[in-house]
């Protein structure tokens, strides 16, 4: 999740109309097929904008943001933006049609250009819809490479609906209901509330191809559950394992980097750059950049730890051993990856092949001196391998049944 927590220097408004006017500027729109030249050099890069919450102003200010940087010119064929949201109309229980947009300049002007809306209600929080709307922009743009910046809340690898629900939940229930794993909608039917969610291994299904890179601008998301669903979906990550302010990635200067430069480390670096010049709470950032090829040989060998080190691994008291965390209160999810494993007393061998392995992984990484909990403020960081990852020895018996169906689990046998 994205706590609301103001920085200096962002702007802090709602832009009403700024949907509103790409779906009546979209009534004008015309589609022309490329030509076989510009397929061959085109990249499209897709903001999917899961903002029907609570992040719904951050998330609109993102876009605003993003026009104003940079911008192709309508009709060269290459570089592509396309923007997947869906209208707030001044109440959740108001459903609304989720548009995709295409955003150019035309004549020095820039455009948002609504070239597909989806029917009233639908959900983009829902892995069905995230294929549908990737097989449209596959089929309406074709291209030589796809990226995604998926932008919502997130609460990580946990389950649909962990939050709030005190029978499955290990510690107290929070007092209000919070959303978990990767993107959340607000839903009524029947004037009853839902929180509508994808877990990640439906979300690592719903791709109907391979991305050049996945930027998670949601809370939680840098863990190595997640890095190792999405393993065969993208050739790199950009995440964050704590959570992430409510102003989210630097968007004025993301797509100059994704399209122009080519560089996902460009992305990660303006936003450590963006949070660094901050101060107090909102001087808080940690930020990953993984290299899903080698993932694999990071399973092998945390299956070899974790075998080695189970009894360790399952008698660490995450508050007593001081293990480096992620979160705040006694949410105890995300701990940090190598961290664990120290505290688990392997051997400095063994600590020196983990971290070679783990720069394999973590190409670049990140952080300030603390993070921020939207629960319990500043924390200090003592350690920070790039990744989180799950400790056992907290949540119940629903919780590590979950936790199994996990493909990072299922190769790695952290929980047995």
């Amino acid at each position: 999740m994205k706590p609301n927590v103001n920085y200096m220097g962002m702007k802090r408004f709602f832009n009403v109309t700024l949907l509103f006017a790409a779906l009546a500027t979209g009534l004008l729109s015309c589609h022309k097929d490329p030509t076989a030249e510009e397929i061959a050099d085109r990249k499209v890069m897709v903001l999917y904008s899961a903002g029907f919450n609570s992040l719904r102003n951050y998330l609109q200010t993102n876009i605003r943001e993003l026009t104003q940087g940079f911008v192709p010119a309508k009709g060269t064929g290459k570089d592509v933006i396309l923007i997947v949201s869906k209208p707030y109309d001044g109440s959740f229980t108001r459903e609304t049609s989720p548009v995709l947009i295409q955003l150019y300049k035309k004549k020095n002007k820039v455009v948002l250009d609504t070239v597909k809306t989806y029917p009233v209600g639908t959900i983009l929080a829902d892995p069905a819809t995230l294929r549908t709307v990737m097989s449209d922009i596959g089929t309406m743009y074709p291209a030589k490479g796809y990226g995604m910046v998926f932008s919502s809340h997130s609460t990580g690898w946990l389950p649909e609906n962990i939050y709030g629900n005190a029978s499955i939940y290990s510690a107290p229930a929070p007092s209000a209901i919070r959303p978990s794993t990767i993107g959340q909608e607000n839903n009524y039917q029947d004037n009853v509330y839902h929180s509508v969610e994808i877990e990640i291994e439906d979300m690592a299904k719903a791709f109907p191809y391979h991305l050049d890179y996945f930027v998670l601008d949601a809370c939680f998301g840098g863990c190595v559950e997640i890095a190792y669903a999405l393993r065969s979906v993208t050739d790199y990550i950009a995440f964050s394992p704590a959570e992430i302010l409510s102003g989210g990635f630097e968007y004025t200067t993301m797509a100059a980097r994704l399209l122009q430069e080519n560089s996902v480390q460009g992305v990660c670096e303006d936003f450590k750059a963006k949070y660094e010049s901050q101060s107090g709470i909102n001087k808080s950032a940690t930020i990953s950049l993984v290299k899903t090829s080698a993932l694999g040989e990071l399973a092998a060998y945390c299956k070899e730890l974790f075998q080695t080190y189970r009894s360790q691994i399952n008698a660490i008291d995450w508050e007593s051993d001081q293990v480096q965390t992620f979160f705040g209160g006694d949410e105890a999810w995300f701990f940090d990856l190598e961290d664990i494993l120290v505290k688990a007393g392997i051997s400095a061998e063994e600590k020196t092949r983990l971290e070679e392995i783990l720069a394999k992984c973590v190409v670049y990484k990140g952080h300030t001196g603390q993070y921020y909990s939207s629960i319990d403020g500043l924390h200090q960081i003592e350690s920070f391998s790039g990744m989180s990852m799950y400790l056992p020895t907290v949540g119940n018996a629903f919780i590590k049944n979950y936790y199994k169906t996990l493909s990072w689990n299922q190769n790695t046998s952290l929980v047995n």
